[in-house]
């Protein structure tokens, strides 16, 4: 009986550990916009973490184009736009697309290609830097390219083409 019982709790937990939804969501980040940028831009302030600053700095740009994409921004620091809601409205994107964004999202991934320092440096402001039990965690100012990022997310059908439902 008591075999039984261990057999039927190990087919259950296989079960869920099965049944686990695939995405990437980061629900523990922070991300604040800073400005609407020309050409299609964004400023974002966001925060990363990491084992190194140089980790935490990627991971802070992960940040920002996570929240472009799935997120958005609430109107904040006076800036109130239709531009800051999230890019992808479809709540089963990430989930569909999974493959996709777990390689964009790689240390390496093609979201760099859509992301750059505000400065050069990537300068991290006084307080914008703490020590965590994990390394690191930095605030930096990025610049979001959101006309190259949504012309990518038509180019993999994410996004239906702009002007098209």
């Amino acid at each position: 009986m008591n075999a039984r019982k261990a057999i039927l709790l190990l087919g259950v937990a296989l079960l869920l550990v099965g049944c686990k939804s695939k995405q990437i969501a980061r629900y523990d980040y922070e991300s604040t916009i800073v400005e609407v940028g020309t050409q299609g831009t964004a400023v974002v302030k966001a925060w990363g973490e990491g084992r190194t600053i140089a980790a935490a700095k990627v991971d802070a740009k992960r940040n920002a184009v996570y929240s472009i994409l799935f997120k958005g921004f609430p109107s904040a620091n006076g800036i109130n736009s239709t531009d800051l809601r999230p890019m992808i409205t479809n709540a089963n994107a990430e989930q569909q697309h999974y493959d996709y964004f777990k390689k964009f999202f790689e240390d390496d991934g093609k979201f760099l290609q859509y992301v750059r320092f505000a400065d050069e440096q990537g300068r991290i402001g006084l307080g914008d830097a703490v020590s965590t039990s994990k390394g690191h965690k930095v605030g930096v100012v990025v610049v979001v390219d959101k006309r190259a990022l949504r012309q990518e997310m038509e180019n993999q059908g994410i996004v239906p083409k702009f002007g098209i439902n």
